[in-house]
């Protein structure tokens, strides 16, 4: 399930690819439009998405089930393709809150400051 879902960016690639490879080919440039629900709204492919991405999903669906950790092995490796991620989140959390402390210790300096209706600075 993973390795399809990160597969995603590789499909354009490797399409591309094939279709500069084998530019005579209408396997890979004939476009076949199918409507949907209207005549302005269609489906565009060609049958190079349709076969190359559905033997795609039927190899990874045949490794994952003769391989019983396949999933955790892929999981693995898009939780180290993430971390710079995650790490991130964990410094724009230190900053927010690193300015919240900074911005609570201003409001205290100021109140020590201030005459009902009117503040001396």
């Amino acid at each position: 399930m993973y390795l399809q879902v990160f597969a995603q960016l590789l499909f354009p690639a490797y399409e591309e690819f094939l279709s500069k490879k084998y530019s005579k080919s209408s396997f890979f440039h004939k476009k076949y439009i199918v409507p949907l629900f209207s005549k302005t709204r269609v489906f565009q492919f060609t049958l190079s998405k349709i076969v190359l991405r559905s033997a795609f999903v039927v190899l990874t669906t045949i490794i994952a089930t003769m391989v019983p950790f396949f999933n955790a092995v892929v999981g693995l490796l898009g939780a180290i393709a993430f971390w710079p991620l995650n790490l991130l989140n964990v410094v724009t959390l230190l900053i927010s809150l690193l300015a919240a402390a900074a911005s609570i210790i201003n409001i205290i300096e100021i109140l020590k400051h201030v005459v009902f209706l009117k503040t001396q600075l």
